[in-house]
């Protein structure tokens, strides 16, 4: 069970990572145009983003080592070290870096323990943003007309013509707001931000 979450995490890391680098070029992988996922990756890995969070300072290794862990981690699964440990040897890209080159398999599966971790929170920070991004469309939206989950959420306030334009994955909802009293009202905000742009 462990091991499937973990798979799956660092499968989620990669696809976002190609869909980074390749853009809608990877959305065509599957017509044969494009080389194979590990080619891709083979060739992009030194340009993968790892959100670290706070709380780096002073670490002993570099983003680069970590991008080619979770490359090999995809490659050859999680746990094992003395694989990546020795593809670690044979890549050229660290053929000066002594440090990560002389690591044990035991360090390496620890280092990639805490890669994993990072992995998870990375993910679980970005699919909470998602939820929040899609209960803001389905809130502006009052549940008309917005399907897309990951649309970002334009309020328009006319308060002067009394009536709220909310739009979303091009569709167009109207709503009756409360004409302006003799005191001024401020535009109605959304109470989410994410993904979302008052105007």
């Amino acid at each position: 069970m462990r091991l499937r979450q973990i798979r799956d995490a660092i499968q989620e890391k990669i696809e976002r990572h190609l869909e980074d680098c390749f853009g809608s070029q990877f959305a065509d992988i599957k017509d044969g145009k494009l080389p194979a996922i590990n080619e891709l990756i083979e060739h992009s890995w030194s340009q993968m983003k790892i959100n670290y969070g706070t709380g780096t300072k002073g670490r002993a290794y570099q983003e680069e080592e970590d991008a080619f862990l979770v490359a090999m981690m995809y490659r050859y699964g999680y746990g094992a070290a003395e694989r990546i440990r020795m593809s670690i040897r044979r890549a050229w890209q660290f053929r000066f870096d002594w440090y990560f080159k002389s690591r044990s398999a035991l360090e390496i599966q620890k280092r990639c323990d805490v890669i994993v971790k990072i992995i998870e929170k990375e993910n679980e920070d970005i699919r909470k943003m998602q939820e929040e991004t899609e209960s803001c469309a389905n809130d502006l939206g009052a549940g008309e007309g917005v399907t897309d989950a990951s649309v970002s959420c334009t309020v328009a306030a006319a308060v002067s013509d009394g009536v709220a334009g909310i739009s979303g994955a091009g569709v167009a909802v109207t709503g009756a707001i409360a004409p302006p009293t003799a005191a001024p009202i401020a535009p109605p905000t959304p109470h989410c931000t994410v993904g979302a742009t008052v105007l």
